[in-house]
């Protein structure tokens, strides 16, 4: 499924650079693409959860929820090494070049371990000293609405507005408000994925300080993104733009993504390991970050309206970090009730 999906984008890459025209072609890779990124994650949690050794089940998801990052550490470089070199063709023509190398690693890697690996587990003597696999013994349906996670729907959205909606657009801010270049502009987007990769270190201090309760994890990291960006929103109002408050403002925002890479790891990492006695980890973790998506791409076409308005922008935004955190508020019970009995990824 994996192989399959980076073969995806792989082509949606291709199609990007050679078959432009007419432009709405590009909203249907851009799909193609989507769907291919939507068959990674799911897979690696299901495999995190039925395979790994739980001992080990910790450490991974933090490595899991590092990539997010780093990877965006290396394409913003890569872009604004592209765009310099080839235009806007160029970051498609790199993009390819850099799926063909993960899916060369993702095929051979497949091949040396599925001795290892694969033909043991259809061993039924091996399967049996396996943990077993919890079997589902009501809907997916049910452990959502009972578990409250249902509430949370709006809080997903909010977070995927800023993890990576108002991340794409900052650039464009750059740009319109403080006058930098393109390609400097995504070279100096590499400080928000490199604070941000601190976010998980960060996450797992607090998740622990707070004993392992998601909800409360969250909602502490909302609050630090509500103050700094109403900080965004001063410094938008000063009317100060040159290019020592365009540094500012992007370190301030890369605090901002720090801190909702930390809601990220709670909440699509952490949070659906609550289910695995129900056996629905995997889908819950891929349905949690759907739903972060979907948040993402109704904010990133709103957005493309107010790019120029900075100050109704931020507004936005802090009305949205409010909303997000009443609604954690109010599915705190719930949650709190449900996952009484369970136990989290740290115990």
């Amino acid at each position: 499924m994996v192989g399959i999906g980076v073969t995806l984008i792989m082509f949606a890459e291709i199609a990007m650079f050679t078959i432009s025209s007419p432009s709405y072609l590009l909203i249907v890779w851009w799909a193609i693409n989507g769907i291919g990124q939507s068959m990674l994650w799911a897979p690696i949690f299901y495999i995190i959860n039925n395979i790994l050794n739980p001992k080990l089940r910790f450490k991974a998801v933090t490595l899991i929820s590092l990539t997010t990052p780093i990877g965006k550490i290396a394409g913003y470089f890569l872009s604004g090494l592209s765009i310099k070199l080839g235009g806007w063709q160029g970051v498609f023509i790199m993009a390819t070049i850099v799926m063909a190398i993960l899916l060369t690693m993702w095929l051979s890697g497949s091949f040396i371990l599925k001795k290892d690996l694969i033909n043991p587990l259809k061993d039924k003597k091996v399967q049996a000293k396996l943990e077993p696999e919890t079997k589902k013994e009501a809907s997916f349906m049910k452990y959502f609405i009972s578990s409250g996670v249902f509430i949370f729907i709006p809080v997903l959205m909010i977070h995927g507005l800023f993890s990576n909606g108002a991340l794409e657009w900052i650039p464009t801010i750059l740009q319109t408000q403080y006058q930098i270049s393109k390609d400097v502009s995504g070279y100096l987007m590499m400080v928000v994925p490199a604070i941000g990769s601190l976010g998980v270190f960060l996450c797992n201090f607090v998740y622990k300080k707070v004993k392992g309760c998601e909800v409360k994890c969250a909602l502490f990291f909302f609050v630090i993104s509500l103050l700094l960006t109403a900080v965004l929103f001063i410094m938008v109002r000063s009317g100060v733009f040159n290019v020592y408050t365009a540094i500012i403002f992007v370190v301030v925002f890369g605090i901002v993504y720090t801190s909702q890479l930390a809601v990220s790891h709670t909440m699509i990492a952490f949070m659906p390991m609550r289910f695995k006695a129900f056996g629905f980890v995997a889908t819950m973790s891929g349905m949690l970050n759907a739903v972060t998506y979907g948040g993402t791409a109704i904010s990133t076409y709103a957005m493309s309206f107010l790019t120029d308005n900075s100050p109704l922008l931020l507004t936005i935004w802090l009305i949205v970090l409010g909303v997000a955190m009443l609604f954690l508020t109010l599915g705190y019970k719930k949650w709190k009730a449900f996952v009484a009995n369970s136990t989290s990824i740290i115990d």
